[in-house]
C-alpha cells in the first residue's frame, strides 16, 4: 500500500485488489472510490482520521479493528459475503455519513458503534448479526431481509423497513 500513500493520504481509484490484507495504515484520510476488493482482509486500528469510501465492492472480504474517533463516509458501496467482527467506534464530534450501501449475506459480530450516525437508504439481505452496539439513527429507508439478529443492544434506533 505504500505506494498510493501521498502528503499523509491514501487514495485508491478504479483499484481492483484480491487475496491480500491492508493492516496498520497510518495516514490522515483514507479514500477508496469505484475499488473492487475480494478476499481481503482489513486490520486496522484508525484514531482521527478520515475514511471515505463510495461506490466500492467488497465481496468475502474481512473488517476488525478499532475506528478510534474517525470520521466516515460509505456511500454507494456493495458488500456481499463479508465479516464485520470486533470493530468499534467512539464519539465524534461530526457524525460520520452512511448512505446506500448493500450488505448482501454478511455477517457482523461484536460490533460496537457509539457516535450518532447518519444511516440512510440502507439494504441488508441474508447474513447474521451478533452482539451489535449501536447508538446511530436509521433515517429515510432502510430494508431488512431474512437477517437473523442476537443480543442486539440499540440505544437511539429507529428503523423503517421496507420489505
Amino acid at each position: 500500500m505504500t505506494e498510493y500513500v501521498k502528503d499523509g493520504e491514501v487514495r485508491l481509484k478504479y483499484v481492483t485488489l484480491e487475496n491480500c490484507k491492508i493492516a496498520e495504515l497510518s495516514c490522515e484520510k483514507i479514500a477508496f472510490e469505484k475499488c473492487v476488493f475480494r478476499d481481503v482482509v482489513f486490520e486496522s486500528d484508525f484514531d482521527d482520521e478520515i475514511i471515505c469510501i463510495e461506490e466500492c465492492e467488497f465481496r468475502n472480504c474481512r473488517f476488525h479493528g478499532n475506528l478510534g474517533q474517525s470520521y466516515l463516509i460509505l456511500e454507494e458501496n456493495f458488500f456481499k459475503e463479508c465479516q464485520f467482527e470486533n470493530i468499534s467506534m467512539d464519539f465524534y464530534a461530526d457524525v460520520s455519513h452512511i448512505e446506500g450501501n448493500g450488505f448482501f449475506n454478511c455477517s457482523f459480530k461484536n460490533v460496537k458503534l457509539e457516535p450518532e450516525s447518519d444511516f440512510s437508504n440502507q439494504y441488508f439481505s441474508g447474513g447474521k448479526m451478533f452482539f451489535l452496539e449501536a447508538a446511530i439513527c436509521f433515517q429515510t429507508s432502510f430494508s431488512i431481509c431474512n437477517l437473523r439478529m442476537w443480543n442486539y443492544m440499540p440505544f437511539l434506533l429507529t428503523i423503517k423497513c421496507i420489505l
